[in-house]
């Protein structure tokens, strides 16, 4: 089975029959178009393993964001981010938008450049045509649009307002206005800035703290190390390994559930790019965790198992 070594925004993808541009890509998912439906999120496991799975040359545009946000911009300014995209989709995939099938890169532009000397060409070529800018410029043009799409490229000084509230915080007035129940997620809040000062005590004063701690190892433990393989689509894999293998993993991961899917999806690509199709304890071991889930302070007594 052909599998790439990368997936990224602006490529178009054969999968399950179909030709799909890419218009996000995560740790765990890509989210891509799906016919007359808007978008469709595929786990990064289940598109690899798709026997007619191919990454396409072609570059495809990222869809325009609702129309209320670029009502918010200048028509120039949108005409101008588009623009802007065209060009950015030829350096990243060295053929600009809606080529015909069959087109072939500009020499400048072809598979044997890097993507440095791409930028390169690309700001030369748009200097000599009357649009001085520097490859940097290009860089990071090309690095807002794979993070936003073309609101990325749009300048946004134009739009910006002044609070409504003048310095009464976001969420405080969200809170305040909206009927409805917000659920806000951070580290050490209690101990941070975040519930300091004015801006804090408003906060503070509409949101009550619901403390968490990391997972005891226990059937809600178990239960969950068993969902998570069951959603494993690797062909090799026997099934009850990591159920097996459940005290180690909570051992090592400090009972985080971060850590413990990072794991996992760390071994299962591992397994997927190596041929094998198996997670096995050494794969999970070669999974490097993050240092909150290695600290000892949060690890605890380790299981004599």
């Amino acid at each position: 089975m052909k599998r790439p070594g990368r997936v990224a925004v602006g490529d178009r993808v054969r999968f399950e029959g179909r030709i799909r541009g890419v218009l996000a890509v995560a740790a765990q998912a890509v989210t891509a178009t799906d016919g007359e439906e808007p978008y469709r999120v595929v786990p990064l496991l289940e598109l690899f393993a798709a026997s007619d799975f191919e990454v396409m040359d072609s570059p495809v545009r990222m869809p325009l964001p609702a129309a209320s946000l670029l009502e918010a911009f200048p028509a120039r300014e949108v005409e101008r981010a588009l623009w802007w995209e065209g060009h950015i989709l030829e350096v990243l995939h060295g053929l600009p938008p809606n080529a015909e099938p069959g087109t072939t890169a500009r020499p400048e532009y072809g598979p044997d450049r890097s993507l440095t000397a791409r930028q390169r060409a690309k700001a030369a070529e748009l200097t000599a045509a009357g649009h001085k800018v520097s490859a940097s410029t290009v860089a990071h043009r090309r690095r807002r649009y794979q993070e936003r799409g073309v609101l990325g490229l749009a300048d946004h000084r134009p739009v910006r307002r002044t609070a409504e509230f003048g310095e009464v915080d976001d969420a405080a007035v969200a809170a305040m206005r909206i009927p409805a129940t917000f659920i806000y997620a951070g580290i050490d809040i209690e101990h941070g800035s975040l519930l300091t000062g004015t801006r804090g005590a408003q906060i503070a004063g509409r949101f009550t703290l619901i403390p968490t701690r990391p997972f005891p190892y226990n059937s809600e433990w178990r239960g969950l190390v068993a969902t998570m393989e069951k959603a494993l689509a690797l062909r090799r894999h026997r099934p009850g390994t990591l159920a097996r293998l459940d005290r180690y993993l909570h051992d090592r991961t400090s009972g985080m559930i971060g850590a413990l899917s990072h794991q996992i999806r760390g071994a299962a690509i591992d397994a997927i790019f190596n041929g094998t199709e198996k997670i096995t304890k050494a794969g999970l071991k070669a999974v490097p965790l993050d240092v909150a889930a290695e600290s000892p302070h949060v690890r605890g007594p380790r299981s004599s198992r």
